[in-house]
């Protein structure tokens, strides 16, 4: 019985986890459109955390590393070129723009949230409905002590 009643909150405890990891995910692809959804979720998961801006910009960037690498490039472009349905592959220049995390997108898309709702606390809260015990329940399962 103590292993079934341990089961069940352990579910409970995943089932609000996956919902912060899915707010945040909206979040991401609605801020970010034109990145991919690891990449552009990572700095708002990172946020919601606690990471500090300054850390959570440099590590968006990072992300360039792997985004602009020539086979991510060659899967991206035969990506979009069946999505939209064109008869040729988009030149790679333009994939290359589209793909590349630069620093002014996502501190305009930090400062519209402040703007809008005062912080990324109350945009967690307000915007996304994250309840503190949601958000702490989801740093203490994914930070150090």
């Amino acid at each position: 019985m103590i292993l079934k009643e341990r089961s069940d909150q352990t579910h409970e405890q995943l089932a609000s986890c996956r919902k912060s990891l899915l707010a945040i995910s909206l979040l991401s692809s609605t801020a970010l459109p034109a990145r991919t959804a690891p990449a552009s979720s990572a700095p708002f998961f990172w946020t919601a955390l606690g990471v500090p801006r300054d850390t959570v910009v440099r590590d968006y960037m990072l992300s360039n590393q792997y985004l602009l690498a020539p086979d991510t490039i060659e899967t991206t472009t035969a990506d979009l070129q069946g999505a939209f349905g064109l008869a040729e592959p988009p030149d790679i220049s333009s994939v290359k723009t589209i793909m590349t995390a630069k620093p002014e997108t996502l501190e305009a898309t930090f400062d519209k949230i402040d703007k809008t709702y005062g912080s990324f606390g109350n945009y967690l809260r307000d915007a996304l409905k994250l309840s503190d015990s949601e958000l702490t329940n989801l740093r203490q399962r994914l930070l150090e002590p």
